[in-house]
């Protein structure tokens, strides 16, 4: 039986052929079928609006890619593929077989060409002792807070290996060290006596593909890289040397002395200063003292408001300059003020109730104790493998901090922020030695609770305000952060990055509010009052203030152009300010003028009258009394 076809209806049939009249057109000039879509997509309003939506979302991402890679141009600009795909050209040793790791150096790659375009700063152009040696590479920055260590280890390479020759290459992380007037002093600080070349264009960093201060680079006689070894592996260098010199045993290598390098003078205001290289300054309102850290000549010096000498602790009187050099003057020992020795003191502060002033002997990895009334200094807390140091006068507590660079009072305790290590400490009245924040590598990470997930970059000042809350200047991050005890919290008050908070190159010179601050490494704070902070700016040689509840920062005064003048605070020059002590009796704000060799103060602004800038001349000085410099 025949399936009877059903009735069609003719408008659905019409409607079919139209659909495929429009998926199958003909193009009028090659006769050539085009895919089209049926009508209805043809006027949908919704594939357009996602067009649109797709061309907005590229062009966003392209706007805010720009904005981050411009916003973060600091850290950017120190990138390389190089350090990306392989750190350091693949030379970075091991801890075993340092011989079998020299066997494959035929491909290794080359420095030759870059290191001779470098521009030499202590030495001829480019240097004639590096023919037939065994070369080092030191990859530095001036900032670095442990170059001193790392300075006292090409030391005694350079006396211990005579075919190898050191050669220094500045990096730069931040602005300021790009002025090759700051690396030619920070050479001067630091008494580095090897040649130095300014890598400010980082073509040595990137080729190498370095990422971390230092970085030491082992070269052959032909300049081909044997050995590049981080930060974290500097333990290694001793093995790396002596393993090199084996394997070049046969190469005539050869042992004359590295080429003398030149010293800088100071200008003449500089010379006329007393002080050299001035670090921090603490205030005895009560009886009307100044106590000045004179680093450069280790030793402290004592004067009124005014600026009349008192007393000296520490250093070299003018009979012994006559026959020794002012290096030194530096040591480690407690006793009189005149047999007390100091290491770089830095931060101090007074402790009115028992007439002491408390030190932080930066180089020496000690707090020291002053009695003002007895004249005696002893010393307090201790770095447990501090070299050289054979007795302790009195009750001393040992830790393992690094270089402390500040310290406050508060409540009869003593707080010490450690910028070698990373770390707070406190030392209770009883002598008891407590770590408050760990330490670890540097690092910007805020917690709550647990302290020991906290981490700073080389946290150099500190401050306390009425309620207790510590201000710290945590400097080569280039942010101001806060420590409640209260709470157990340590957050950022101003400065850092919003998004990627590990980036510790946020760092320029903007006014602002929280994380819009930027600030250039930062040395000295204080408290000012009515929730005010004043900062030392160091590297943008400016003083700013800092409103501790709305998180606001502002200029107060100086020029990102370093120089030396007093005057209206728009006029007046600094060259890096690293600490402010505020007299709120006279008004006074005091600055360390560091660079500049002097002491600056100035008064709070009033409606009547705007503050200006002064130098704080230093007068009555005893005729056994000498600068040393």
């Amino acid at each position: 039986m025949q399936r009877q076809e059903e009735p069609r209806d003719e408008n659905v049939d019409k409607e079919q052929q139209q659909q495929r009249q429009y998926h199958h057109l003909e193009d009028p000039v090659s006769g050539s079928s085009i895919q089209e879509t049926n009508s209805e997509q043809l006027t949908d309003p919704w594939a357009v609006s996602r067009r649109e939506a797709t061309r907005a979302f590229v062009a966003l991402f392209l706007v805010t890619s720009t904005g981050i890679i411009l916003h973060r141009s600091k850290l950017l600009r120190r990138f390389s593929f190089a350090a990306l795909f392989g750190q350091l050209r693949g030379r970075v040793p091991t801890d075993k077989n340092l011989q079998r790791f020299l066997s494959n150096t035929q491909n290794a790659y080359r420095l030759s060409n870059r290191i001779s375009t470098l521009r030499w700063i202590n030495v001829e152009e480019p240097p004639p002792i590096l023919d037939n040696k065994l070369i080092l590479v030191l990859l530095w920055r001036a900032s670095d807070i442990s170059n001193p260590d790392y300075i006292r280890m090409l030391q005694r390479i350079s006396h211990s290996y005579p075919p190898v020759a050191i050669v220094a290459i500045h990096t730069p992380k931040f602005d300021y060290e790009i002025d090759s007037h700051f690396v030619r002093m920070a050479l001067e600080e630091l008494d580095m006596r090897f040649p130095c070349a300014l890598d400010s264009d980082w073509q040595i960093w990137k080729s190498v593909g370095a990422k971390d201060w230092p970085t030491i680079l082992v070269l052959s006689p032909d300049y081909r890289i044997l050995y590049a070894i981080p930060k974290s592996k500097l333990y290694l260098v001793h093995d790396c040397i002596r393993t090199s010199l084996d394997y070049f045993s046969e190469y005539p290598l050869s042992n004359h002395s590295i080429a003398k390098t030149t010293r800088f003078s100071l200008d003449p205001i500089q010379r006329a200063s007393p002080l050299c290289c001035p670090g921090k300054i603490a205030l005895d309102l009560k009886n009307g003292r100044l106590f000045i850290a004179d680093s450069g000549h280790h030793r402290i010096l004592i004067v009124t408001l005014e600026g009349q000498f008192l007393d000296q602790i520490g250093g070299l009187r003018v009979e012994d300059d006559f026959v020794l050099s002012e290096r030194e003057s530096m040591g480690w020992k407690d006793g009189s003020f005149e047999e007390a020795r100091f290491c770089n003191p830095q931060g101090m502060a007074y402790h009115e109730e028992y007439d002491e002033l408390v030190i932080a002997d930066m180089w020496n990895d000690a707090v020291r104790i002053a009695s003002i009334q007895q004249r005696q200094v002893r010393t307090s807390v201790l770095h447990s493998k501090s070299n050289g140091v054979l007795s302790f006068s009195g009750k001393t507590s040992t830790t393992t901090f690094r270089y402390p660079m500040d310290v406050v009072i508060f409540e009869n305790s003593i707080f010490v922020v450690a910028a070698g290590s990373n770390e707070i400490w406190s030392l209770n009245p009883a002598g008891e030695v407590k770590l408050i924040c760990h330490g670890g590598p540097s690092g910007h990470v805020d917690a709550e609770g647990d302290l020991s997930r906290v981490r700073f970059a080389a946290p150099s000042g500190i401050t306390v305000s009425p309620d207790g809350t510590f201000y710290i200047v945590d400097s080569d991050s280039s942010m101001i952060r806060w420590l409640s005890l209260t709470k157990n919290q340590v957050g950022t008050l101003v400065g850092g990055d919003a998004i990627f908070t590990g980036n510790l190159s946020a760092f320029g010179d903007r006014n602002g509010i929280s994380s819009s601050v930027r600030l250039q490494r930062p040395m000295g704070i204080c408290y000012w009052q009515d929730s005010q902070l004043i900062v030392a700016d160091t590297f943008n040689h400016k003083l700013k203030s800092v409103d501790t509840i709305q998180r606001d920062c502002r200029w107060i005064c100086g020029d990102s152009r370093w120089g030396y003048a007093d005057g209206s605070k728009t006029y007046a020059k600094f060259q890096c300010p690293c600490d402010v002590a505020w007299d709120n009796i006279s008004q006074r704000l005091y600055i360390v003028d560091r660079e500049n060799h002097v002491i600056r103060w100035m008064k709070k602004e009033s409606t009547h009258e705007e503050s200006s800038v002064h130098t704080l001349h230093l007068f009555g000085f005893p005729t056994w009394w000498f600068s040393g410099s």
